[in-house]
């Protein structure tokens, strides 16, 4: 059992994805994000952020990077259902 849970917010999110101009600071994001793990920390997707990531993920004029980014998100998803951390 989880010692500590913490929400996903669409901003962490965007930047875990690599989402194109919403990425500053990613290496930093994804340090901490390990290192909580690490500690046993639970996070939580909630399903307002991953529409308004979806969303923003379809704005990306990029087509390969629109494409890149929307699998990041299904992996990420998919890893959700099975209760596996991405």
């Amino acid at each position: 059992m989880p010692q500590f849970v913490e929400f996903v917010d669409t901003s962490v999110l965007l930047v875990y994805l690599d989402v194109p101009h919403m990425n500053e600071g990613r290496e930093e994001i994804v340090a901490e994000m390990k290192r909580k793990e690490a500690r046993g920390v639970l996070f939580i997707l909630p399903v307002a952020a991953v529409i308004e990531t979806g969303n923003h993920i379809s704005h990306v004029a990029n087509g390969a990077a629109r494409r890149r980014c929307a699998q990041r998100l299904e992996i990420v998803l998919r890893l959700a259902v099975e209760q596996t951390a991405p």
